[in-house]
């Protein structure tokens, strides 16, 4: 069983929060994507599919980030599925 250390989730922490300020570079990227594998095949073995779900979402991300896609679209993703600050305009009940 792969068991992620405390360095490691401080790290992933570190580099989710450069990749949402969109500061994060090709060789953090890649190093975030291998922590997110290795976080990935612990949670899986431990069958939590809600949080399984959120990292293969966060992995996708990062993979299309190290792809070269646009980066104010990863950006607005992360917001919106990750982060669950989804912009939105109010929808007004006229009486």
């Amino acid at each position: 069983m792969v068991k992620l250390t405390q360095d490691q989730i401080a790290r992933r922490r570190e580099l989710v929060e450069k990749f949402r300020q969109g500061l994060l570079t090709i060789q953090e990227a890649e190093e975030l994507r291998q922590l997110l594998e290795l976080e990935k095949q612990e949670v899986s073995e431990s069958g939590d599919l809600m949080l399984l779900f959120g990292i293969i979402l966060l992995l996708g991300l990062v993979i299309d980030y190290l792809g070269g896609k646009n980066i104010d679209s990863l950006k607005k993703s992360i917001d919106e599925f990750v982060w669950g600050e989804k912009k939105r305009k109010k929808k007004r009940l006229y009486i």
